[in-house]
């Protein structure tokens, strides 16, 4: 007797783009994605949940971790 129960996916697609420059040309990565025009990488967490002026490229915040831990 077959004990697997069925399951649905769900897959929400959104659409995204780079908060930088409005480039919707992107290369989507499992959590990111990279800007071909900017050549930034973002997280997509970010960009669901902030405005796109809030929001720092991982180039960015890796910069901004890193002068802190000059600073030590």
């Amino acid at each position: 007797m077959n004990n697997l129960k069925p399951f649905r996916i769900i897959m929400s697609k959104k659409k995204y783009h780079c908060p930088r420059c409005g480039e919707t040309k992107i290369y989507e990565h499992d959590s990111t994605f990279d800007c071909f025009k900017c050549n930034l990488e973002f997280d997509k967490e970010d960009c669901d949940n902030y405005d796109d002026e809030d929001i720092l490229s991982i180039e960015e915040k890796l910069a901004f971790h890193n002068g802190f831990q000059e600073e030590e």
